[in-house]
């Protein structure tokens, strides 16, 4: 954060100080903290009410270090304190006051944002990477995106800071909007309109909409990075006033400004191409990251450092070179179950329809030179509307097609959770058993194991048995985050070590 003082504080949020007889001598703040245990000299609290903690009852606990404190009614502690209506927004503000301030200093300063229903937190990795071979790269820890996660990155902005990318999620209409209003884009990077949050959206012409709201921020020597393979956002550029548009993809190579020409993918699914620009510009990429669909992630990246002056070169040398991106995302570990060793594959920071077939897809083309065993573990995808009961259908169908086990992960406490996991169940079920009876399928050896998880210590003896009877065995994770596979995801990587 740029450093700021408390009338400047006061101005942003439109905040009441009272207290004022416990300022501290230097009254100036330096970085921001929802969370007490975070608080370090010059840090500005911020009490924010969650779902399990309301940060007002830690007012007391920053009090010994905070410059001060935020709070939407005074506490019964020792600390100046700077009442507001609303914490979140005046956070929101917090974090438009630091942007400006960078903005208005005599030095480089670029924003990128990124939107899509898949792959944001992956492309924000890949830009950041690229970014940081020409200067300091503010980015999000992990995946903070909405109206609390990009304000504190937003906030970690200081005047050293050459670019910030910012990760954007909306599961609403209008919040986009509204972040790009705290932190207005220089460079915005579309992905993909999926059907994520289709239950709140109400349609995908309205999800369509809310992902093209980041556009229409940008001002006219902006830049636009559209998927061109994606219908709904190839012909976004006449929703934005941006004069510079680049277009990326697979298909049709030669009509866009950055495509991937002769892809392949090694035994662990890491995909290798030729990046190729408009201009003639090319150069040879080879992912450490699994799964071919990150092609396009990488392609979104490499459209937004080269619209910045990076070259071909560099940007391959920069991608070739990630070997790690945030946790949960097709990172892979070993473990031994019984004293016989488990690949895993661990994705299982959130799902929607589209992320678990791309993550399936990979699964499918995992080959380490043996036959190799797969196994997937699947819990329910939240938000998907009117749809859900289908969408969880297809992708047991899918699962069960292309696996040769699937195990269904369900909760004990949360009943829809639970409902969805036995809709995948019943459905990968029923696909192998219109497989038995098939004259066309011969060899039951190759049918999927189906198997129903009540929770997941049930899915951990689950793979635990799959180990002990099969070699081999690959394990893809992947559900929602609320579905705990995060949980067994961290345990067995503790195992591991």
């Amino acid at each position: 954060m740029i450093s700021a003082d408390i009338r400047e504080i006061l101005g942003a949020t439109g905040g009441r100080l009272v207290r004022t007889d416990l300022l501290k001598e230097s009254s100036c703040a330096t970085s921001v903290a929802i969370d007490s245990r975070k608080i370090v000299p010059g840090s500005l609290f911020v009490a924010i009410k969650g779902e399990r903690a309301d940060g007002h009852d830690f007012v007391r606990q920053a009090a010994s270090t905070a410059v001060a404190a935020v709070v939407d009614h005074q506490v019964e502690a020792d600390i100046a304190q700077i009442v507001v209506p609303d914490t979140v927004v005046a956070l929101g503000r917090l974090a438009r006051m630091n942007i400006e301030k960078r903005r208005a200093m005599e030095k480089d300063f670029t924003v990128a944002a990124v939107t899509g229903s898949a792959g944001k937190t992956t492309t924000k990795d890949l830009l950041s990477e690229i970014l940081r071979a020409k200067g300091s790269v503010v980015s999000p820890e992990g995946s903070f995106n909405n109206e609390i996660g990009l304000p504190l990155t937003a906030l970690r902005v200081d005047e050293n800071t050459r670019y910030f990318v910012a990760e954007a999620g909306a599961s609403a209409v209008g919040e986009l909007t509204y972040l790009a209003s705290l932190v207005r884009p220089d460079i915005v990077i579309e992905l993909k309109v999926g059907v994520a949050h289709l239950g709140v959206f109400g349609s995908s012409e309205r999800l369509r909409a809310a992902k093209a709201e980041l556009l229409h921020a940008l001002p006219a020597d902006g830049t636009a990075i559209l998927n061109a393979d994606d219908p709904n956002i190839a012909n976004m550029d006449v929703e934005c006033a941006a004069e510079n548009i680049m277009k990326f993809g697979i298909e049709n190579p030669d009509s866009l400004d950055c495509a991937a020409e002769n892809i392949e993918t090694d035994e662990f699914d890491r995909a290798s191409f030729d990046l190729k620009f408009a201009d003639g510009q090319r150069a040879r990429i080879s992912l450490n990251i699994s799964g071919a669909h990150n092609v396009m992630n990488a392609l979104s990246a490499a459209s937004a450092a080269y619209s910045l002056g990076f070259d071909a070169k560099l940007i391959a040398s920069k991608l070739s070179g990630m070997q790690k991106i945030s946790p949960h995302r097709m990172a892979v570990f070993a473990m031994e179950k019984n004293g016989k060793k488990v690949t895993v594959i661990d994705d299982s920071f959130n799902a929607n329809p589209d992320s678990v077939k791309c993550a399936l897809q990979s699964l499918e083309k995992w080959d380490r030179g043996n036959a190799v065993f797969r196994t997937a573990v699947l819990s329910a995808m939240l938000e998907l509307g009117e749809s859900e009961n289908e969408l969880h259908e297809q992708i047991g169908e899918f699962a069960s097609q292309i696996c040769d086990a699937v195990i269904l992960v369900g909760s004990r406490s949360d009943g829809d959770t639970d409902r969805l996991a036995k809709v995948m169940h019943k459905s990968a079920e029923r696909t192998v058993e219109r497989a038995v009876e098939s004259s066309a399928s011969q060899d039951s050896n190759r049918l999927a194991r189906v198997i129903f998880a009540a929770d997941i210590d049930e899915a951990d003896k689950a793979v635990e048995r799959l180990a002990c009877e099969n070699d081999n065995v690959t394990v893809l994770l992947k559900g929602s985050h609320a579905s705990g596979l995060g949980v067994l995801a961290e345990r067995w990587e503790e195992q591991s070590r």
